[in-house]
């Protein structure tokens, strides 16, 4: 046995480098982050931004039948702090449907706001349309208040 091989297992394996073999930790280094990483990153996007849409329409709702169950007839408000809601996470405005049972909306009611929006993919070209997004739904209800003054509702 020479000194520039090992036995290994009963096969001679040299310590030295082979010629074809340099540069083939780069190429393996690529392709792990071009098969795996990227794919991993972009899952971890993905998945924080239909967070942030589950947020904000959690939150638009519940905003939206709040200020509805304390004035039923504030539609423009309660539609604006479901926009804000979604702006101050970067996403665009939601579809809002607020309803009451009974439908005059009284003191005994309940007022039930669903806010509904499609969440755009990261990365994605806005060119591809609605299948690059991923529908969110929220619904909160709420009894209406109401106090009665001397008789005044």
């Amino acid at each position: 046995m020479s000194n520039d091989s090992v036995q290994h297992r009963g096969h001679p394996r040299s310590t030295q480098w082979r010629p074809e073999e340099k540069g083939e930790a780069l190429i393996e280094f690529i392709a792990v982050m071009i098969l795996f990483v990227i794919p991993v990153f972009y899952i971890i996007l993905s998945l924080g931004q239909l967070q942030a849409s589950t947020y904000a329409a959690e939150a638009a709702a519940r905003n939206a039948a709040r200020i509805l169950a304390a004035n039923p007839a504030a539609h423009s408000l309660a539609e604006r702090q479901a926009q804000l809601a979604f702006s101050d996470f970067g996403l665009p405005a939601p579809q809002i449907h607020a309803a009451c049972q009974p439908a005059e909306c009284s003191t005994d009611g309940v007022v039930t706001v669903s806010v509904e929006s499609q969440v755009p993919l990261p990365l994605v070209p806005d060119w591809i349309g609605a299948r690059a997004s991923i529908p969110v739904m929220a619904q909160v209800s709420m009894p209406v208040e109401g106090l009665s003054v001397h008789g005044l509702e």
